[in-house]
Order: structure tokens, then sequence, then C-alpha cells
């Protein structure tokens, strides 16, 4: 049963893993396909689209077809290649084409004068008129010959508008522009190394930074130069790259740590907003580890492990125009003039960099960033969902729980969701939540129980400063009114813990309003439809709470409070609830001021993007946390539970107790080194290397396995070997699970570079 059970969990594995040959249409109905093409639109929400255009059959791409076969009464001969899975499909080159050459055109201007209204024709091959496929909308530009520049003339235009690059105009006959948008970042960089420094320079498609990057290598001196002076070093190697992340002293000395590659991946007010991909640590001296012992090496080694893993999550975010660390509402309300400190992850490695060079600094932020556009009834709209991680008190799943004695509780998340319609960025409504651990003193740390125990800690005292402490700092970001949604369970542990925050909770001078709902007992039996129970209790918060709402760039009307919601883990029903809250904001209120028709709330494109923006928000946030996607996400994607979603959180549970137990050390480790709770000290190595000792309970059982192969005698009775099969085992089995809970710490991986506590 053992070997089978492990044969079932490894194939659901690979099924999980495993990906369509093609790629589905998902709003085949919605104006993706015309004809037989399907032209690029963000709202398929696919990837694999990249502004080119696609036949469509049985609601499926499968084939990519490049070109119109006829063209102002051209034949034009179409390219088809087979659709891989999910990759680039051909390499054509980007550009503005001729109906009748196949030949760009090579110089470019920005659009000066977009207009966003007239009308579009359909029939453009008899009118002046280019398609663009955008990343959002196809947009269609129609040609005006005074200023030789091709106007929008959709007023649903892409709302990235203002990244859009077009070729001047000569001819009035045109086929297709093909990834004109640069989807990676505005500002590209060279990284030059000469012997002794660094020199970071803008190269000439840049014009946001006028002087280049000095950084020595010998010293701690860091200047802006003259882009001239930089091109005349002497250069050993260089590298294009997006942006610097900061600097890193190690043992051995100091990296640089930069990022080669930054998609866009959605656009809030204007402002675009970018994720960090293919990190590099670069050391400041080719042959700087080799001056260090063999113990100061392994260590450092193991620091950069660390680094490499947090860095290349694939979770962090940055914008060159705003500073996406603060909300909608503090930004356009408030003005702050720093980053907010809870969500700047790279604050650490910039400081030097932020006084005497800003221009290469950005607030980078770790958690989740989505746009997903849909369409209903002739006009697009954008929904953006952005989560900010606090980096105070971050970590995994079991190691860090509640609050320290500041009142920084563990998974704290800022989770925003904004909606508006495409072309109009400066009008929108938006809508704050909070998500975060029971803010009192007490852990839950992993024992190789399925559930380990809570512990509390400390006195009544320090616990009501604890959470004094906590709620104090949200009046002071949200403002007093602060309603507590809290889903754990009224049985067992949680039944403490949820008793005892309600106590505390009391005590405070303006006390939060308190909602306890037993998620797990209520929703029993996948009876999610009680949730609108909670809907119901916390209906009048949402009305009186409100949203911020911005027209024209002006704020007509601010949030009034915030709702902080919280399960044991802060992951699953968490995410289920606070995306049902978001929901019943915009369904009663948020539509309404926003004029957008009645019809668009139930409509099949705003569910699908809805649900899904916020299921991804959820697998996200779980995976930091916990190591794997979110439980019940079949829920919040769907709308309703089912049998293969509870099949799917069962393998997400046995994935979540191994990493938890024997991986999570690791992991915790290189949290605390990144954020800087943990400072390195090369007179006190801490030998952080995370070792495997599970690789010899596997050792055991395969000698158990070949003991009982060829030393264990075969009888002629089937009944006898089988009940000899089930002995063995089950001795072989209760002593390993019996050795391994005696001597649990030596099996479990423990962070090693700072102290639970």
């Amino acid at each position: 049963m053992k070997f089978s059970l492990s044969i079932f969990i490894i194939s659901m594995l690979l099924v999980s893993t495993t990906t369509s040959s093609y790629v589905t249409v998902l709003n085949y109905q919605t104006n993706a396909c015309k004809g037989n093409y399907v032209s690029q639109h963000s709202m398929l929400e696919d990837t694999c689209f990249d502004g080119v255009m696609y036949s469509c059959a049985n609601n499926r791409v499968t084939k990519y077809v490049y070109g119109d076969l006829n063209c102002n009464g051209i034949p034009y001969p179409p390219v088809t290649t087979q659709v891989n899975e999910c990759g680039q499909v051909a390499n054509f080159a980007s550009g503005i084409y001729q109906c009748s050459e196949n030949v760009p055109f090579t110089t470019q201007s920005s659009i000066v004068n977009v207009k966003y209204n007239g009308t579009c024709q359909d029939s453009w091959m008899n009118k002046p008129v280019l398609y663009m496929s955008a990343i959002f909308t196809d947009t269609c530009f129609q040609y005006d010959s005074q200023s030789s520049y091709m106007i929008a003339c959709d007023p649903n235009s892409a709302p990235l508008m203002d990244s859009y690059i077009l070729t001047e105009v000569k001819e009035r006959r045109f086929l297709f522009v093909h990834a004109v948008i640069d989807r990676e970042r505005e500002m590209d960089l060279d990284l030059i190394q000469t012997k002794d420094k660094f020199l970071v320079i803008p190269k000439q498609s840049n014009n946001k930074i006028s002087q280049a990057l000095e950084i020595s290598k010998l010293d701690d001196k860091i200047r802006l130069t003259s882009k001239s002076d930089a091109a005349k070093e002497q250069e050993t190697s260089r590298i294009a790259i997006q942006g610097i992340v900061g600097i890193v002293d190690l043992i051995s000395g100091r990296y640089l740590i930069v990022f080669q590659k930054a998609p866009r991946v959605a656009t809030v007010n204007g402002h675009s907003i970018y994720r960090v991909e293919q990190i590099q640590i670069i050391p400041f001296q080719a042959n700087q580890q080799s001056l260090m012992t063999i113990p100061e090496c392994d260590e450092e080694m193991v620091y950069l492990d660390m680094l490499k893993w947090m860095l290349n999550v694939e979770s962090f975010y940055f914008s060159l125009t705003t500073d996406i660390t603060h909300t909608q509402q503090r930004l356009l309300v408030d003005k702050p003039t720093a980053p907010d400190q809870r969500f700047f992850w790279n604050g650490p490695y910039v400081r030097q960099l932020q006084t005497v060079a800003p221009d290469y600094v950005f607030p980078i932020m770790l958690g989740f960033v989505k746009l997903n556009a849909f369409d209903h009834d002739g006009a697009a709209y954008t929904l953006t969902l952005i989560s900010r991680r606090n980096l105070l008190r971050s970590g995994t799943r079991y190691n860090l729980r509640g609050a320290d004695k500041r009142g920084n509780v563990a998974n704290n998340v800022e989770s925003e969701q904004i909606i508006g319609k495409a072309g109009q960025q400066d009008t929108f409504t938006s809508m704050v939540q909070i998500r975060g651990s029971v803010p009192l003193l007490w852990s839950q740390y992993v024992d190789l129980k399925y559930k380990p125990k809570v512990k509390f800690h400390g006195t009544e005292d320090e616990n009501n400063g604890t959470i004094k402490s906590h709620f104090t700092a949200l009046n002071q970001l949200y403002g007093k009114n602060i309603t507590i949604v809290n889903l754990i369970d009224r049985k067992g542990d949680e039944l403490h813990l949820g008793q005892n925050y309600e106590k505390f909770c009391s005590k405070l001078a303006v006390p939060p309003r308190y909602v306890w709902f037993d998620f797990h007992a209520i929703c029993k039996g996948m009876r999610y439809d009680k949730l609108s129970l909670l809907i119901e209790e916390v209906g009048k918060d949402i009305d009186n709470y409100g949203f911020l709402h911005v027209v024209a760039g002006k704020v007509v009307a601010k949030q009034q409070g915030i709702f902080r919601v919280n399960c044991i883990d802060n992951l699953d029903r968490t995410n289920v609830v606070q995306s049902l809250f978001a929901r019943t904001s915009l369904e009663k209120y948020q539509m309404a001021a926003l004029k957008f028709p009645q019809t668009l709330i139930t409509s099949s494109s705003f569910d699908h993007a809805f649900k899904n923006i916020w299921a991804d928000n959820g697998d996200r946030l779980s995976t930091h946390y916990s190591g794997t996607g979110a439980l019940k996400g079949d829920f919040t994607r769907t709308g309703k539970r089912n049998f293969a979603g509870v099949l799917r959180d069962g393998q997400n549970s046995v994935i979540r107790y191994y990493l938890n137990n024997f991986v999570d050390g690791f992991r915790q480790d290189a949290f605390d080194l990144f954020t800087g709770a943990y400072q390195i000290n090369p007179e006190k190595l801490k030998n952080p290397k995370h070792s495997t000792p599970l690789v010899w309970v596997f050792l055991l059982l395969f000698f158990a396995l070949v003991v009982y192969l060829f030393m264990i005698p075969t009888f002629s009775s089937g009944v006898t070997n089988f009940i000899y099969f089930i002995i063995y085992w089950f001795m072989i089995f209760f002593g390993v699970s019996s050795t391994m809970k005696r001597f649990n710490n030596n099996f479990i991986d423990r962070p090693k570079l700072l102290p639970l506590n």
C-alpha cells in the first residue's frame, strides 16, 4: 500500500506538469477570431501570443499565419508553422509593412498626437488604416496626411499608447505591425567591466539617463561620469542589462547584482510595471574567493546559493516612473517622498546608489502583479491586482508565525485591486485589503507531525504590547476603521489562538471590529455557497469603507477602512475570502461609480478575468510562504469546489509536508539573509550548509527491500507470504517512523542563521 501510495503521488506530480500541444483560445467568441484568423489579445490569457496572426479551428489555435492572403488585390502567400508548446512560434522582423513589398520602414518616430476618437473601418484595404497587434487589444491606426503619423481611431485602443513606437509614414498602404512595443523595458544599459571598475552606460535608445555610472572595484567610491568618458575605458567584458538590484557584501568582498530581462506585466495610472528576470551576481574581483580559507569559501558559496534562490523566484517587480511600494491612494493623497520600507526589498543594497545616482535606483518589491484585460459589448477593460509582501518578519510557513514584539507579523501582504477602462488610465477605482498572521507571540514549529502544536510565548503584558504596536501601525497606515476577519477553526489549538486574539483585541483603546468565521466548519462538505453568510455579516463594513475613486487623475472618493483577513496560514482560506470581498465591492459600488454597464459584472469575460487573477495571486503568495500553490484554488478559479480540486489539494498538502519539514530551513535562511535580518560576520562563521538526512532513510528502506527479496524465505502458501509481507513492512515502517520522531531534530531542516523565537 505504501508503494502504491508513492506511485500514485508521483503520477499525480507528473500529470500536473503535463502541458498541451496546442494553445487554447479562451474567448473564441469575444472578438478574437475574425474569419479564419485570431489576432493577439492579452485577454486570451495566454503568453504564447506574441503579436502575430493565428488560424482558428474547433476553438483551438493550430497554425500560425503570417500576413494577409490578399492585400489590395495582391495575393500574399501565407507562411504556416505548427504552434509549439507556449514557445515562440516563428521569428519575423518587427516593423510596419507595405502591402506591396513586405519590407519594413527603418525611420522610427514616436506618436505625438494620439487621438481616441473617430471610427475604425473593418474594410481596411479600402481605407488608409494600420492594424497593430497590441499587448491588451488590437489597436487600429489611421493615416493623418498633415502630420504623416498614424493616429489611433479606435476609442478602445490599448492603454500602453505611450509606449508605442511607430514608423514615419510615407505610403498609405500597410500590412501589419508585429511586436512594435518594447515589452522588455525602456531603460537599456550596457554593463562594462574594466580592471578596476564597473561602468554602467545607457544605450543610445535610452533617453532617461544622461550620465554613465562608475563603480570602483578598489574602494567604496561610486560616481556619475559622462557617457563619452566612460566609452573610452578599456573594457574586459560587456553585457546588456536592464537594471541594477544593488550591491551586497559577503565574506570575500562585494558583489554587484543586476538583471538582464524585465518584461512589462501591467500598466497602472499610466505607469508601466515590470518583472525582474535573469539575475546575475557578479563579484567585484574575479579571484576574490581565492583569498579565503576553505571554511570561509564554503560558507560564502552557501550564501550565494541563498541569494540566487531568492532572486530567481521571478516575483520581484518595479516601475521606472512610480513607486510601486505604495498604494494608489497613498501616492495620490499622501504624496510620499520615499518608498514604503515594508516593501522596499532591495533597500539594503542601494543605500549608497540612492545618494549618488538616484536615476539608477528604483524600489523593487516581492509579491504579485498581473493585469487581465477583457472586453464586453465592444468595450475593453483592465483588471489589475498588486500584492506587496512585507519584508519585516518574512519567511516560511512553520518557521515564522505570529508577531515579534514590535508588532511585525508573519506572511503580511497588502493586496490592491484596480479596475478601469482600457485607454482611460487616469480613471479607475481601487480597493486595498491586508492579510497577516495572528498578531500575538506564538509559534508552530515542525516536529514531523502533520499539524504541529501551537505554542504561546511571552507574558500578558508583552502580548498586550505586541498587539497594540501592530494595530497602532495599521491605524497610521489605513485609518481607524479596521475589520478583523478571523477564519481559523473553533477547535483544538486554533480555538485557543482565536480566543486569545479576541481577548487582546478587546483591550485596545479603540478595539477593531472582530468577526470570527469558522471557515472549515461552516463550509464543510464543499458548501462554499455558505460564504454568503460572511458577506452578509461584513456587508455594512464593505458599504462604509468604500474605495478609492479617481476620475481624470483627480481623487473623488477615498477608501475609509480596511479588512484584515487571516486564517492559520493566511493563504488558502484568506485568498478565497479576500476575492469575495473584492468582488462584492465591485458589484455593489465600483461598477456604478465608473458608469460601467450593469451586465459587465455577470459577463463571462469579466468572470474569467477576475477569478483567474485572484487564483494566480493565491498561488504565487502561497508558493513564497509554503512552497506550493494555494489550496482551494479551484473555487477561486471556477467559483465551485470539485473532486479534481480536492485531489490537487491533497497533492499540494503532501508536498507542503515534505518542504516544511525537510527543506524550509534553507529557505528561511535565504529570507533572513536577503532581507538583512541576519548580518554576515566574517569573524563568526555559521556553517549554514543544509544537509539531507533523508538520504539515510531511503538507503535504510532500500536495504530493507533487499533483505526482504533475498533473505526472507518464500512460502508455498500465498496467504502466508502476504502475512509475512504485512508484518515485515509494518515493523520496518514503525521502526523508521518511531526513530525519526524520537530524533526529529536530526531529520528536520531547521534554520541555521538565526535562532527560532
